[in-house]
Formats: structure tokens, C-alpha cells, sequence
């Protein structure tokens, strides 16, 4: 069932070729304008750190553009329109489980984010600035699993600001909430590396890290084997609470649809 679901979604991706030639031009020229950035401010220093800095800069760029793209969704569209049209009522009825329905409906646009637009956008960057690559297996590994994680948590994350549109009948709110926080704490425009004590503080207590920010830190070598792993299980913490609070918003809904529907 899902993965027809899936499948379809996939073939319907597919038809709209000329949108990922724009997002790979697109991206490219964001990180161009970023890669240009961090070069001006790390080049005031001369010498081989001031090369290694901006060469860590641009791998970080170049994977952080990615993580941007594959742990956004549009779950708070979807939500925002099946309920604004009523369409949320015909599913209910259906007999699936909804949850892993849209996640196979945003699944397969992720793939097709990654076969037309990432994949290009990274061989196309690694050629133009370059990148560090990672120096063993376990390292690939461990950020491996570190990215599916964080695309799961991601998932999870979206999906339960896009069923607050239950209440708020709109999706701005959730939606700007949601994009402010990843945009500060997730690490994805500047490394949390650089920010003052006192908000790295706050970014460590805060799930949004484990998103771009620690995927990348294994991928740069910048933590040990053990603190790979404390990360990853991290990641997999976070996402059990996210679980969970899921279910439970997701029961207060049905109950609130069954009231309201009479």
C-alpha cells in the first residue's frame, strides 16, 4: 500500500524536470554567495589554517545546503489545505494508517530531491571549492545513519507542527515558528561553533543540532568515534519523544474531529 503510494508520487515528481534545474541553479548560487561570505571573513589570516578553515567552511556549506533541503517538507501545506478544504474528513475513513501515507508521499519527493537536485549540487560544488572528504568507513557509517536519523526527526518535527494547523486553522504561524528555530539552532547557515556561549547552551538542550549541525560535525571528523555514537543515540532519543508527542496530539485530534463531526 505505501509503496504504491510511494511509487505514484514518485512517477508524479518526475514529470516537473525543469523545477530541479532551477533548485540546482538556485542552490548553487546560495552557496556561492555563502562560500563568498566565509572567504571574506576567514581570509583576513594568511597561512595553512586560514586555507584548512575555509575549506572546512565550504564542505560545511556544501553538506549543510543538502541537510536544508531533505529535512524540509511540506506537511504543513498538505495539512493546511486537506483541512481548509475538508478534504481531511475522506481521509480519516480511509484504511491506512495516515501518518505513514504522508511520509511515503514526502519520501518519494526526497529522492527525487536527491537524484535531480543534491547530487548535482554537490559534484558541482566539490569541483567548484572543493570538500573534505570523510578518512574512514566508520566515519561514512556513523554520518550515514546520523542523516537518516536526522531526516526522520525532521519528519516528525514538521509533521507535528502541521497537525497544530488542527487548532489554528492556519499554517504561517507553525510554519515561521518552526523554520526561526531550525534556521538558529539547527546549524544550517552558521556552525554553532561560532556562537556565544550562552546560545550554544541553549542550542545543546534544544533537538533542532541534531538536524544538520552534529550530522556534520561526524562528517568533518570533529568528533570522536565515541561522541559519534552518543550523538546517534541522541538523534534516536529525540526521536522517541517526538513519538510520542505525536501520538498524543494525534489522539487529541481524532477525539476534537469525532466532537466536532458530531
Amino acid at each position: 500500500m505505501y509503496l504504491s503510494v510511494f511509487v505514484k508520487n514518485l512517477k508524479q515528481q518526475l514529470m516537473y524536470r525543469a523545477e530541479f534545474f532551477l533548485k540546482i541553479a538556485g542552490n548553487i548560487l546560495f552557496i556561492y554567495i555563502q562560500v563568498c561570505i566565509w572567504q571574506s571573513l576567514l581570509g583576513a589570516e594568511s597561512g595553512m589554517a586560514a586555507q584548512v578553515s575555509i575549506q572546512y567552511m565550504s564542505t560545511y556549506i556544501i553538506i549543510a545546503n543538502i541537510f536544508r533541503q531533505l529535512t524540509r517538507t511540506s506537511f504543513g501545506n498538505v495539512f493546511y489545505n486537506k483541512v481548509s478544504k475538508g478534504d481531511i474528513a475522506v481521509d480519516f475513513v480511509r484504511p491506512i494508517n495516515l501518518k505513514f501515507y504522508w511520509f511515503a508521499e514526502q519520501l518519494s519527493e526526497h529522492i527525487c530531491t536527491i537524484i535531480f537536485s543534491c547530487v548535482p549540487v554537490l559534484v558541482i560544488s566539490v569541483l567548484l571549492w572543493g570538500a573534505i572528504a570523510p578518512s574512514s568507513a566508520l566515519q561514512i557509517l556513523q554520518f550515514s545513519l546520523s542523516a537518516v536519523f536526522a531526516i526522520t526527526l525532521a519528519y516528525y518535527i514538521e509533521y507535528i507542527a502541521g497537525l497544530i494547523i488542527f487548532w489554528t486553522k492556519d499554517n504561517v504561524y507553525s510554519r515561521q515558528i518552526v523554520g526561526g528555530l531550525k534556521t538558529i539552532f539547527a546549524g544550517s547557515f552558521i556552525p554553532l561553533w561560532f556562537y556565544p556561549d550562552w546560545l550554544y547552551s541553549l542550542a545543546r538542550v534544544l533537538p533542532f543540532r541534531m538536524l544538520t549541525y552534529e550530522p556534520i560535525q561526524i562528517y568533518l571528523g570533529r568528533l570522536d568515534v565515541t561522541e559519534a555514537w552518543n550523538v546517534l543515540f541522541l538523534q534516536l532519543f529525540w526521536i522517541a519523544v517526538f513519538y510520542a508527542l505525536e501520538r498524543m496530539v494525534w489522539s487529541r485530534i481524532k477525539k476534537a474531529v469525532v466532537v466536532n463531526g458530531g
